[in-house]
């Protein structure tokens, strides 16, 4: 099994990547639209019942026939990266697994701390980033407007028992007993074409307007890796001898097949997809609006280079090599490396529900201070396997603008990926030209390196008036 030992180095440089580097660096299946809607990112990602223009693909393409007086928009390379770890530090990792020696030679003091870091049983990181290659919307009737986007980005997420980083730590010693439970991984990348449509429908006597939307998206998948479940229950006696069952359950495309992204963006693909977004939106009156949207309803059929790995195992070794070991149970006699089987991943779809209220024209009073917009939303992932499910969200957003063109976005959450979040974001909002910035949680600026989530968000669009 001389190849696996290549698949399961890169996996474990993959869970490193994913808690460190990728986590802490300058930064489903992409969730399109949800990171480059820079606007929803200062929001606290409320967005399903405000989002317009190219904000809309991926989230709600019911707004986009709520466009503004633009026949065209052109978005200029907008990008959205976001990290969370519910015990993974920045701290830690330049402290304890960078440019640092092995974690088994680490003092039992150091070894403690990062045990301790561990909130519960079961630990959870999650890392996107994701550019918006291109993007245009065009009017193309008095109530319809038609989008297309391209999106490209990585996602990765990883369950680690606090058992398991108890194994990494301390090794196999005489007399040690290991009970891991829940081990999981996936990180792919992934490019999607995306064509969407909004336009205003017949409304009922009870509401003010009423729209509806379609989005059809082509996925090309270029890179996966997953471990689906990883669980094992190991005892050392006082003589060194290792003994106990292992179940691993793996599957991945060939990374040896897949270039570099950085350096050659329009590569063959290891797999394709199909998804689809639908959204409705409606007002009760001029100020107050809903908005529901189901996104990312599809698959991604992985072909090329495609392999599984199946390992249900008694293991007994006087090896005390702890990571031999583990290499080692691919070679047990139970375990069974298929190559050339297709595999299908499914998309992370998600089911959003949201109001908005504009205060400023509740208020009705000419002399409101400038313009003052509130939003609720709850999201629920549908479908998604465990690590890249997203949990259940409520969020509030703001956006204030003192003057027209200045808005100023707040925003906090509770739940998904994560603990709770404020946000906050800025723009400057022109006739024909928009820039924004956000970051979904703003305490990351100010934490120094003690800091386990964090994201960042900018954009530049065009806009040619009607």
């Amino acid at each position: 099994m001389k190849g696996w030992r290549v698949k399961e180095t890169t996996a474990f440089r993959l869970f490193v990547a994913l808690a460190a580097a990728l986590l802490y660096a300058s930064v489903g299946e992409v969730s399109g639209g949800d990171r480059v809607n820079v606007r929803g990112m200062g929001m606290a990602r409320t967005s399903v019942a405000v989002s317009l223009g190219l904000d809309a693909v991926g989230i709600n393409p019911a707004n986009l026939a709520l466009a503004d007086d633009a026949v065209m928009t052109i978005t200029v390379l907008p990008v959205g990266a976001y990290l969370a770890s519910d015990f993974f530090t920045y701290e830690l990792y330049s402290k304890y697994f960078k440019d640092r020696p092995p974690l088994l030679e680490l003092p039992d003091a150091d070894k403690q701390i990062i045990l301790d870091s561990f909130q519960s049983p079961m630990g959870s990181s999650f890392a996107e980033a994701t550019a918006r290659l291109f993007g245009i919307t065009l009017r193309v009737g008095p109530t319809s407007t038609v989008a297309f986007t391209v999106d490209y980005g990585l996602v990765g997420a990883a369950i680690i028992p606090r058992e398991y980083a108890r194994l990494l730590l301390y090794g196999n010693v005489a007399g040690s007993a290991f009970d891991i439970d829940g081990l999981a991984f996936k990180a792919y990348w992934a490019r999607s074409y995306t064509l969407s449509y909004g336009e205003l429908l017949p409304k009922p006597a009870f509401l003010k307007w009423l729209s509806g939307g379609v989005g059809v998206k082509l996925v090309q998948g270029y890179g996966y890796y997953e471990i689906e479940r990883g669980t094992a229950s190991l005892r050392t006696a006082g003589d060194g001898r290792l003994s106990g069952s292992v179940t691993w359950q793996a599957r991945w495309t060939n990374a040896n097949s897949v270039s570099d992204p950085m350096h050659n963006l329009f590569q063959d693909p290891t797999g394709y997809g199909l998804g689809f977004d639908i959204g409705i939106s409606g007002g009760v009156d001029d100020y107050i609006s809903f908005g529901i949207s189901l996104t990312d309803i599809g698959w991604v059929k992985w072909t090329r280079d495609a392999e599984e790995l199946s390992s249900d195992s008694i293991v007994t070794t006087n090896d005390t090599d702890v990571f031999k070991n583990a290499r080692s149970l691919a070679n047990s006699a139970s375990a069974a490396t298929k190559k050339g089987r297709a595999f299908t991943s499914y998309l992370p779809s998600m089911l959003r529900f949201g109001i908005s209220a504009q205060v400023n024209k509740i208020a009705e009073r000419e002399e409101f201070p400038g313009e003052l917009l509130i939003a609720a939303e709850y999201l629920q992932g549908v479908g998604a396997d465990s690590p890249l499910g997203e949990q259940p969200r409520l969020s509030l957003g703001l956006e204030y603008r003192p003057i027209q063109w200045l808005p100023i976005r707040t925003g906090f959450s509770v739940g998904g990926s994560s603990n709770s979040h404020l946000s906050l974001g800025l723009g400057f909002n022109f006739r024909s030209f928009d820039f924004d910035l956000a970051t979904e949680d703003v305490f990351w600026l100010f934490s120094g390196q003690n800091f386990s989530t964090g994201s960042v968000g900018l954009g530049m669009r065009f806009r040619i008036p009607g």
